[in-house]
């Protein structure tokens, strides 16, 4: 699946040292940029949260972190040492995701209820597809004498 450019705004924040040399983030502006996402990249993202039916702002809150995530490397890379906050999706972005996920039959909206988004059958059979854990497949003498991984090559961690 092809992506698009996504336009987003966000506040930038810049290290100020002040007394005792303890370091403080004052407002060094409030800055857009857009981003390029695959469609696949975006729902790959979003999807798991629209298992079960979510309103518009949830909607609206996981393609803000899906963009955000994206981004922050990125603006690191353009503007060192800053800090960026309150990032915001432009409407004509979040209206284009929207549209698209639902030409692709990925999400719709609840019937009765057009504020409330969840996945089709389609879109969860593409998230599984897109994120679930695929089997690999143990080489053939591996079949014959270890069908179950050791204890000792599994990584536990300890809470």
């Amino acid at each position: 699946m092809m992506g698009s450019s996504f336009f987003f705004a966000f506040d930038r924040k810049r290290a100020k040292e002040g007394r005792n040399s303890a370091i403080y983030w004052v407002n060094a502006g409030e800055d857009s940029a857009g981003i390029n996402l695959l469609w696949n990249e975006i729902f790959a993202s979003i999807a798991p949260a629209f298992i079960e039916p979510v309103p518009e702002y949830t909607f609206e809150y996981e393609l803000r972190r899906t963009i955000e995530a994206r981004a922050i490397p990125l603006l690191e890379d353009k503007f060192p040492g800053e800090r960026f906050t309150n990032f915001r999706i432009f409407d004509d972005s979040f209206k284009t995701i929207k549209v698209q996920l639902r030409a692709l039959r990925l999400l719709s909206t609840v019937p009765g209820n057009n504020d409330t988004w969840v996945l089709t059958e389609h879109g969860d059979l593409h998230m599984n597809d897109l994120l679930a854990v695929k089997k690999s497949e143990p080489r053939t003498s591996e079949k014959k004498n270890r069908p179950y991984q050791k204890a000792e090559e599994l990584d536990l961690k300890k809470q």
